[in-house]
């Protein structure tokens, strides 16, 4: 009975050592992320422009990006096929939100063109520049200039690192809100991947 005994506890050993190895080396194991956990980039929500309101009226649509020419050669034109036939208004602009998140003292970079930037309610200025910032987290809001158009934006660390984050209780809870377009309800959808936070 015995030998019986540790053949099959051997067997599961083996199973299951087998089973670990297979799993990638990215992919994280059940429990390992937090809905808290920063996830690399900026939420946008997808607006309709009136010309004058900065914020003027928010559509079902989301993306994630890395900055703002991303927006512009990628989702731009997505958000535009997603809205066809849903309204005439052909001015989109992004509403990109999330935090800045450092893990020491340190510069951060901004190349920001003609949009409004709020670090922890803060507005910061146009052109580029270097900001200190003390080790931490900072809500980031970025969105179109009242009276102007809206163009891109860059934020990095003075390397180059990255420091643009969201997080999946930010990715849920967006995806939760209905929004209405031209007096039309949707569930909010993503757009350009399968909807899913990029960990």
């Amino acid at each position: 009975m015995k030998p019986l005994i540790i053949t099959l506890l051997a067997s599961f050993l083996l199973a299951a050592t087998h089973a670990f190895a297979q799993t990638p080396p990215n992919r994280p194991l059940v429990g390992d992320k937090s809905p808290q956990d920063p996830i690399p980039g900026l939420i946008v929500r997808v607006h309709l422009g009136n010309g004058k309101t900065p914020k003027a009226e928010a559509t079902h649509l989301l993306c994630v990006v890395q900055n703002g020419k991303e927006w512009f050669d990628k989702f731009k034109p997505m958000a535009a096929d997603e809205l066809r036939g849903k309204t005439k208004n052909a001015e989109l602009n992004y509403y990109a939100f999330g935090f800045i998140i450092v893990d020491k003292d340190t510069e951060v970079v901004f190349e920001m063109d003609d949009s409004i930037c709020r670090v922890s309610g803060k507005e910061f200025g146009q052109g580029t520049y270097r900001q200190p910032f003390k080790k931490g987290k900072y809500p980031i809001e970025i969105y179109r200039h009242y009276g102007h158009g809206q163009h891109g934006f860059e934020i990095t660390g003075a390397s180059g690192e990255q420091v643009l984050f969201y997080t999946g209780e930010m990715h849920t809870r967006e995806l939760a809100r209905n929004e209405k377009v031209e007096k039309k309800t949707y569930k909010t959808k993503m757009i350009g991947d399968a909807g899913e936070p990029k960990r």
